[in-house]
C-alpha cells in the first residue's frame, strides 16, 4: 500500500471540511488526465492544507476512478474541474497542524519538494509520511 500527497489550495480551504464530510478526496484534472497519478484501494492519503500544514490521512476505499454524478463531486467547479475522485475512510485527523519549513524548495524533515505540494496529488514515501506521522504523535 502507497502513501499519497493529497493537497489543498489555500484558496480552496473550505475543500479539506467538504472531503470529510463526503468522504471523498477529488482529482482536479483541468486538462492532465494523463498524468494524474492514481490510487488504489487500500492505498493512505496524508492530507495538506495550504497555509496551514499536515492536517490528517485516510485509506483510500475503492481505485481512484470517474465520477458517477454530480453528487460526487461537491467543491467549488464540479465535475468541470475534478475528473477523478477516491472515496475514502478518514482514519485521523492531527490535533494540531503540522506544519514544516521548507528550505531550497524541500520540506526539510520529509524531504518532500515543494513542487509535489503544488501538483495536488503526488505519491510519497513511507518514510516521508512516518516523519509527519511520528511529529503528529508529539501532539497527542
Amino acid at each position: 500500500m502507497a502513501w499519497l500527497l493529497a493537497t489543498i489550495g489555500k484558496s480552496d480551504s473550505r475543500n479539506w471540511e467538504i472531503c470529510k464530510e463526503h468522504n471523498l478526496w477529488g482529482i482536479s484534472v483541468l486538462g492532465e488526465s494523463d498524468f494524474i497519478h492514481k490510487a488504489s484501494k487500500g492505498d493512505n492519503l496524508l492530507f495538506w492544507v495550504s497555509g496551514k500544514g499536515f492536517v490528517g490521512t485516510a485509506v483510500a476505499t475503492e481505485d481512484t476512478r470517474v465520477p458517477k454524478s454530480p453528487e460526487e463531486t461537491p467543491w467549488r467547479g464540479g465535475n468541470s474541474r475534478y475528473g477523478f475522485i477516491i472515496p475514502v475512510k478518514f482514519d485521523r485527523e492531527f490535533n494540531k497542524p503540522i506544519k514544516l519549513n521548507f528550505s531550497n524548495n524541500v520540506q526539510e524533515k520529509t524531504g518532500i519538494p515543494l513542487a509535489y505540494f503544488r501538483r495536488g496529488f503526488q505519491p510519497i514515501g513511507d518514510v516521508q509520511a512516518k516523519i509527519v506521522l511520528d511529529e503528529a504523535s508529539l501532539f497527542t
